[in-house]
């Protein structure tokens, strides 16, 4: 910690709880408060930019926490530092709150009837795709560039000539993942834990593995569905895209969510070093209101 400026034992032990590389008490009251976080991770910040620029960059902030808004502002605040924020969201990400800062915002529209044909082309090589193949791909993408992705990869398997191509993005994704077979149904478990997850976790919610947790996810990993992260703990993976988290999410009937948000919730509240939000948002998943509102009220304790 020492060598990335994080020289306060108070600063150092806040971040350590935060990413679960240290176990808090309980029983004492050992609490992770978001002032704390935001006081050590603020200084952490301001300590990395002090010796160099410093690129920070975060996805998916239509999901950001009011935590994690604040540090953002609070590092904008900086002036005399040289950091840079690159943050990305879907259009529901309210941006409002970082405009004391004046941003610059790009809004992404979809892409374009010639730069879909482009897309095509790049990723359908070596094999050239017919012009009325092209054509559909160009009419069902509707310009959104993982549906492009997923429609020529689904028309090359299948063969250019009988190619099957998917109506919506949601029934591509959803093909993405029956092809693999009988490791599906654990990509379907890893998506309640969120787009991020680790095995450790992965393999206490899962008593039917076929062989090792390890190689239940490189066939996963093998398909291009998930890919390991490295600096977020151990074994630690990501789906490749929120949009692929989500279909295989909702391929889950609501009642085998709810009971496999049970399972992990039960599973995350023997590691008192899960961050109580999450446990929360486990339980309120799983229907438990009660454990919801308890796990809740530790956060605002």
């Amino acid at each position: 910690m020492k060598t990335v400026g994080v020289t306060s034992p108070e600063d150092r032990h806040a971040i350590e709880r935060c990413i679960g590389l240290a176990d808090r008490d309980l029983s004492r009251g050992d609490f992770l408060e978001g002032t704390d976080i935001l006081q050590a991770l603020g200084n952490y910040l301001e300590a990395r930019a002090a010796s160099g620029p410093l690129l920070a960059m975060v996805e998916d902030m239509q999901w950001a926490d009011a935590i994690t808004e604040r540090l953002f502002q609070l590092a904008g605040a900086i002036a005399e530092r040289s950091i840079m924020l690159v943050l990305t969201g879907r259009p529901e990400f309210d941006h409002s709150a970082f405009n004391g800062f004046d941003p610059t915002v790009l809004s992404l529209s979809r892409l374009t009837r010639w730069q879909v044909t482009d897309l095509v082309n790049e990723l359908s090589r070596p094999t050239e795709l017919s012009a009325d193949m092209i054509d559909a791909v160009c009419d069902r993408s509707d310009g959104v560039p993982l549906f492009v992705e997923e429609l020529v990869r689904s028309i090359i398997q299948n063969s250019p000539d009988r190619a099957w191509v998917p109506s919506t993005l949601k029934d591509a994704l959803t093909a993405r993942l029956n092809e693999l077979g009988v490791f599906r149904h654990f990509a379907y478990r890893a998506s309640c834990f969120g787009r991020r997850f680790s095995a450790d976790l992965l393999s206490r919610v899962c008593n039917d593995l076929y062989g090792t947790v390890e190689d239940v996810l490189d066939a996963i990993m093998a398909a291009g569905l998930i890919f390991r992260r490295s600096g977020l703990g151990p074994q630690t993976y990501c789906f490749k895209h929120a949009l692929l988290r989500e279909a295989a999410y909702e391929s889950l009937p609501i009642s085998v969510r709810q009971s496999i948000h049970r399972t992990i919730h039960e599973t995350l509240i023997k590691h008192p070093e899960t961050q109580p939000d999450i446990v929360a948002w486990h339980a309120d998943r799983a229907r438990e209101t009660r454990e919801a509102f308890a796990h809740r009220s530790e956060i605002e304790a």
